[in-house]
């Protein structure tokens, strides 16, 4: 009888083992998705949390950017499917031909989504938790060709980070020429599904294999 409980806690100690394991393989998870909000015609998150639409709700950042409208020959309105942004939108640098804003978001969060209008090469997303860089994301780790092309859907993108590790509770966007463009800011904390879910099925396996030994050995 005592084998048959230490079988049973053996398997069972695995799964969780391998569960967190799993886990902590990936610090965060990027996905490009193309969603449109039928009624404004702009790229949104699927995802629901807080949205920072720069019209209605804009956050609190500061550095060398500016909240802007329409396209200029420093700027350009992100773009959609059909059509380029008609709403106000946030522009990083404003006054000079480099810089960068931070956008202080107030809360611990898991899920950032961002709508990245002609992504170029020289424009970094980075997030922080506190003073702790969490991650960096580069225009060039996002798309190879077509950089910054202010109608293609090729380099305008809503970008999804899902399941930041730890959390974070700022942004930094940073450009290196004119200009970094985003709209839609969208933060909140998703529930994942735990990494040892999707192992839950083989440790039932073999704890029902366990179960049926050793009721066929006291029977």
């Amino acid at each position: 009888m005592k084998k048959g409980w230490i079988s049973f806690f053996s398997v069972l100690f695995v799964s969780v083992l391998m569960g967190l394991s799993a886990g902590q393989a990936s610090a965060y998870t990027t996905t490009i998705t193309h969603d449109l909000n039928s009624t404004s015609d702009q790229l949104v998150s699927t995802y629901s949390g807080i949205t920072y639409d720069f019209d209605s709700n804009t956050p609190v950042f500061s550095g060398d950017g500016a909240v802007v409208q329409g396209t200029t020959g420093s700027y350009a309105a992100p773009y959609a499917v059909s059509n380029e942004d008609s709403s106000k939108y946030l522009t990083v640098p404003y006054s000079n031909s480099t810089g960068s804003v931070t956008i202080s978001l107030g809360g611990l969060y898991s899920y950032l989504g961002i709508w990245w209008g002609s992504v170029d090469k020289y424009n970094t997303l980075s997030l922080y938790k506190g003073s702790d860089l969490v991650a960096t994301i580069s225009g060039s780790t996002i798309i190879s060709s077509n950089w910054g092309n202010q109608s293609s859907s090729d380099s305008n993108i809503y970008l999804n980070v899902v399941d930041v590790t730890g959390g974070f509770d700022s942004i930094k966007l940073t450009s290196d020429g004119r200009a970094f463009e985003v709209d839609n800011i969208t933060v909140g904390n998703p529930v994942p599904i735990p990494a040892a879910v999707w192992l839950l099925g083989p440790g039932l396996v073999g704890l029902v294999g366990v179960r049926r030994r050793m009721a066929s050995k006291f029977s």
